[in-house]
């Protein structure tokens, strides 16, 4: 699996880098002019603030655009143009105050003035000119990728005093719309139309206003309508700037290496350390007739994955500083080699030499020039950045550090600044480059491949070995073997015709050479870099020009190509292995940039080619691409412009191919200038990594990668952009969560449901191995229940036929246990006692409460049960295991026993209830003779539950309950039933419905009785109420029951009535209430009907004869006639 690790665009300046990174205040802590307070890159160039106002300095963008590619012609100067604006009668001393911070760290060593280095510079989001009139305040803000500002006007003060007179624009005016321009010879930049309001009780209110210019420059704010002056006004307007490209400042890729920790370290020059600030159009003489040039070192640090920017670093004096080489020593300290043409280059007071000793005016690259020539330099910055640890000079009189061969046919974009630097295993510091052969040099190209060799500090050059190949060379690559031994690697060429060659040096500890060998074809060759692998044997990756570099058998090989890979054992006297690489159009197609040979001997190369190298003009340089270079199936990029970046890994003794992918920007548009690097190294680390810096020019589709520190280029030219690409690194591991949450530890509890999630890189398949619980080739995770205790070994195994190891293995070993969850023993005790629960092995519980427990929280509650209960506990412990557990409380009663003499008694009848078993007794019920006694009399009218609670000398107690059951089996319950018939007296009917009793008497409530169980109709001889009483007898009990009995006269209907209304015989009286009466016509209509007649009806019907019919109770009837006479 190959894993661009992460692939960010730097846009490197003092403040925005991007946009998705906000604009941001840079404080001036001596790193600038006294007179900036504070500094932000702006689209085409700065702003700074001053105390008494701001200076914007715009400059010509496509300018570093032409001097990039070549096209600028000579001595053609920059454009700039100034506008400063004064707060006019304003505070002379405002208070500038800043806050929001970034967090970033930023570095600045620019010059030899140690006082004017400033370390840990933070970026701020906003500043703030305090009392900048009278009660009046100017904050200036960043919005998204844009600033804005507004004056506060606190209550009381007067907006009238706010004026800003503009300097320098060519035209000043309010458009029709209210936004105030502001026209320069570089473009325009625009001042929206003020929104302003004032926050009055929680609601904001607007302000009418608006832009007025006076006296031509100077801009104030109009507001017609006023305010209200007792709460504060907000004035806020916003900054657009318009024809500029919308850029930030050039900032061009050279070199890239690493640290232990992964980090990805950057070095590229930037041109953005300020431009001098005058009012209106100007021009600098940029280009090698005196002028100030703009170019220093650049130095990023990022994290490992590429989100986070750790720090950056400005590096240089007042002139060109290049960064050509990058290392990061034992003690995380980054080394950094280069070439500078400056006279103030920060040094270290004990640097081997402070003072610069130059050469002449030359441009290595286009825009790149060095007006006082070369010295080398050399730095070591801290692990953080913040220090400038030590820094030396060295060089000639002559142009030192640059290679400047033009005899060489082999040239690319940038191979000015080949050389290279490492450490040795004291931290020795090591420099391959290219100084002058002689003094006066006589010719630019007459130069010699040098090494030098410095103590850690840089306080001393322990030996410099110049000249080391015969004829004019340059020294491109280094390394230093374990046994102290030294290799280095360049190109040479002695005097045309004879092309140049590659070469190889080996020198021992002392820098004494032991060996030099040419390498190479009777057409050109060169040795760009070298590596050693474990045994110390030498590999170089080189180019040679007509498809005729040997190749030896048994290697993969693309014939007729241009780039070489040849191994040599450590005497240099023996090829173990030579083979090309490319194309097989019979030139070199990439400059190389990295190679690396790793501990299995896998080798691994990077370079670019393409559009860029066109500039050269020489015909190999314009022959250059990565069209037709081969890939392997699983390449990240297949496919190419032309102009990318090539990456390839062969097998040990290259074998084979491995893998092999292109990398970059596929926009082929004419247009587009290609990825391309504007000289120096970057390098693979031992795992496999690549670390490369990039330079990627507008219009570009870099591939920048989600997430990433910065991720669009917004300058109008070049940014660096850098990229860390695992080729083959197979780093296998796994985490483990258990319930959602990730365990570090390795001791669950059952059941353990653990998911494990694969969080290996570099695999190109996976399998988990649970031991007995079975196998899973899930690339991503898997999971299992443990439901036994015991031990087991979670195994996953990585493959990846591309690594080193091929195949590697990750392993845990998880304890699966129980519980140790305890619990007391299920116990006895008496009704009304405590007894103390005990659980062990937790450190959380949590009891079921049953509301009898003193605390549900605690391990050892005190129980207090009223009946036998069982007690569960949840357990759970500091590793989270969880268990329950259960204990039972059995309440043992006492064995009272109660005996009842007559358990069945008649009503009234006493009885005696004994109890046994105690000391002392109380009892519960009616009609108890004394409760407090063993043995009780009671006389109960019902049946009646006696309860008695008996304790015994130890506090036990018991209880049991007797019940006296009354008999009322027998009782006489009867209903009494009345017969009627008409005229005739009533008849009285007893019906016994519960016959249980042996003798039974009714005595009829008038002196008669009855002594039947079933009496015979009895017949009243008067009409009246009556109580009737049965008694029942069974044995010795008596039982009774009675209810009354109302008996009605009998029927005298009359057969005449005469309702005359003399108020006799008016009314139709039969005799009885409440009975049921129709009376009917002769024709059978009813002329009067009652369901309960009460004698009271006056027939008001014609005379004559009716007919009644009267409904008794039991539904017998009389029926008869009446005569109605009036």
């Amino acid at each position: 699996m190959r894993n661009l690790f992460t692939c960010l665009l730097i846009f490197f300046t003092l403040s925005a880098f991007a946009d998705n990174q906000p604009v941001t205040f840079i404080p001036n802590q001596g790193q600038w002019d006294a007179s900036v307070r504070y500094r932000i890159q702006i689209p085409g160039g700065q702003l700074d603030l001053r105390t008494d106002g701001m200076d914007y300095v715009f400059y010509d963008t496509d300018y570093f655009r032409q001097l990039h590619n070549r096209t600028l012609p000579a001595n053609t100067p920059l454009k700039l143009h100034g506008v400063r604006v004064y707060f006019d009668g304003s505070n002379p001393n405002p208070t500038l105050k800043s806050d929001l911070s970034d967090g970033i760290s930023r570095n600045y060593f620019l010059g030899n003035d140690a006082r004017r280095w400033a370390s840990n510079v933070s970026g701020f989001g906003e500043v703030v000119y305090k009392e900048l009139y009278p009660g009046i305040d100017l904050r200036l803000y960043a919005h998204h990728s844009t600033i804005k500002y507004e004056f506060i006007v606190h209550s009381g003060a007067n907006p009238d005093l706010i004026k800003m007179r503009y300097e320098g624009s060519e035209k000043l005016s309010v458009s029709e719309h209210g936004n105030l321009e502001v026209r320069t010879s570089m473009g325009w930049f625009r001042e929206l139309n003020p929104y302003n309001y004032q926050e009055i009780r929680g609601k904001t209110t607007e302000v009418k206003g608006h832009f007025a210019v006076r006296e031509k420059n100077v801009v104030s704010f109009h507001l017609p309508n006023g305010y209200d002056p007792k709460h504060p006004l907000i004035i806020d307007p916003e900054l657009i700037f318009a024809s500029f490209s919308g850029s930030y400042s050039d900032n061009w890729g050279h070199t890239a290496t690493y640290d232990a920790e992964g980090n990805l370290i950057s070095g590229g020059s930037t041109n953005a350390s300020g431009f001098p600030v005058t009012a209106g159009a100007y021009q600098i003489n940029y280009g090698g007739n005196g002028g100030q040039t703009l170019w220093d070192v650049a130095i990023l640090k990022f994290n490992p994955t590429g989100t986070r920017l750790l720090y950056a670093t400005y590096l240089g004096g007042t002139q060109t500083e290049i960064p050509h080489s990058l290392i990061v020593n034992s003690k995380g300290e980054l080394l950094i080699f280069g070439t500078t043409s400056s006279q103030n280059f920060p040094t270290s007071t004990q640097a081997h030499k402070r003072n610069f000793s130059g050469g002449t005016y030359v441009q290595p690259l286009s825009g790149m020039d060095y007006n006082n020539g070369s010295d080398i330099f050399l730095a070591k910055l801290s692990a953080d950045g913040k220090s400038l640890l030590a820094s030396t000079y060295y060089g000639t009189t002559a142009n030192d550090g640059l290679n400047l061969n033009t005899l060489l046919s082999i040239q690319y974009y940038g191979d000015a600044y080949r050389g290279e630097i490492i450490t040795d295993a004291q931290d020795n510091v090591l420099v391959a480059t290219t100084t002058p052969s002689e003094l006066p040099l006589s010719r630019p190209d007459r130069l010699a491949a040098t090494v030098l060799k410095f103590s850690p500090d840089l306080s001393k050059l322990i030996w410099e070995r110049p000249k080391i190949m015969p004829g004019f060379s340059g020294a491109y690559g280094i390394r230093a073997a374990a046994s102290g031994n030294i290799y280095v690697c360049g190109a040479v060429r002695d005097n045309l015709p004879t092309p140049e060659d590659g070469w190889l040096a080996k020198l021992d500890a002392d820098g004494n050479v032991q060996k030099t060998k040419r390498i190479g074809t009777s057409n050109a060759d060169v040795a760009m870099l070298l590596d050693l692998d474990k045994d110390e044997n030498v590999y170089v990756l080189g180019l040679s020009n007509g498809g005729k570099y040997p190749v030896t058998s048994g290697v993969y090989s693309n014939r007729n190509s241009g780039q070489f890979i040849h191994a040599f054992d450590p005497t240099l006297d023996r090829t173990l292995f030579s083979t090309v690489i490319g194309s097989g159009r019979g030139t070199p197609d990439i400059a190389p940039t990295a190679f690396l040979i790793n501990e299995c001997g896998n080798i691994y190369l990077a370079g670019w080619g393409g559009e860029v190298n066109a500039s050269i003009g020489t015909s190999l340089a314009l022959a250059s691409s990565t069209k037709g270079l081969p890939v392997t199936t699983d390449a990240f990029q297949k496919t190419t412009d032309g102009s990318n970046f090539y990456l390839a890994l062969l097998e040990n003794g290259a074998k084979s191919l491995l893998y092999a992918t292109f990398f970059g920007n596929t926009n082929s548009s004419s247009d587009v200038r290609g990825d391309h690097v504007d000289g120096g190294t970057s390098r693979f680390d031992k795992r496999g990594y690549v670390y490369q810096a990039v330079c990627s020019c507008q219009p570009s589709s870099f591939p920048a990668t989600p997430g990433a520190w910065s991720t669009v280029n917004r300058a109008g030219n070049c940014n660096n952009a850098v990229f860390k690409f695992d080729i083959d690194n197979l780093d296998v591991k796994f985490d483990m969560f258990l319930n959602g949450k990730k365990q570090d530890t390795i001791d669950v509890c059952t059941p353990a449901k653990l998911q494990f999630v694969n969080t290996s890189t570099g695999g190109k398949s996976y399998e988990w191995n649970f031991g007995n619980l079975g196998k899973s080739t899930n690339p991503v995770q898997g999971e299992f229940t443990f439901t036994k205790p015991g031990v087991y070994v979670i195994t996953l195994v990585g493959r990846n036929p591309l690594s080193c190891k091929r195949e590697a293995l990750y392993q845990r070993t998880i304890r699966v246990s129980e519980p140790a969850f305890q619990v007391s023993k299920d116990t006895t005790m008496c009704l009304g006692g405590t007894v103390q629960l005990r659980a062990s092995g937790g450190s959380n519980y949590q009891w079921t409460a049953h509301g009898s427990l003193n605390s549900t929280t605690i391990a050892n509650p005190v129980a207090t049960p009223t009946e036998t209960t069982t007690y569960t506990v949840q357990a759970s412990d500091s590793k989270g295991c969880t268990g329950q557990k259960s204990v039972t409380v059995t309440i043992q009663p006492l064995p009272v026993q109660v005996t009842v003499s007559e358990p069945v008694i008649c009503k009234g009848q006493t009885v005696r209830i004994q109890a046994t078993g105690g000391s002392s007794y109380q009892w519960t019920g009616s009609a108890i003779s004394d409760s407090s006694k063993a043995a009780i009399t009671v006389q109960p009218t019902q049946s009646t539950a006696y309860t008695v609670i008996v304790k015994d000398n130890k506090g036990c107690r018991g209880q049991a309950t007797a019940t006296v059951t009354i008999d009322e089996s027998f009782r006489p319950d009867f209903a009494v039933e009345k017969v009627f018939d008409c005229v005739k007296p009533t008849q009285v009917r007893i019906k016994l419905s519960n016959a249980g009793g042996d003798q039974y008497d009714w005595y009829l409530g008038n002196g008669d009785s009855l002594a039947t169980q079933q009496p015979s109709p009895y017949v009243y001889p008067k009409p009246g109420t009556y109580q009737v009483t049965g008694i029942a007898k069974r044995g010795s009990c008596t039982l009774s029951a009675s209810q009354p009995i109302t008996i009605e006269s009998p029927l005298e209907v009359p057969n005449v009535v005469t309702p005359n209304g003399d108020g006799k015989n008016d009314q139709f009286v039969i005799g009885t209430n409440g009975l049921k009466l129709d009376v009917f016509n002769r024709w059978g209509k009813a002329v009067y009907q009652h369901v309960s007649y009460q004698n009271d009806w006056t027939p008001s019907v014609a005379p004559g004869t009716y007919y009644y019919l009267i409904t008794f109770p039991d539904g017998k009837q009389c029926k008869s006639w009446v005569q109605v006479i009036n």
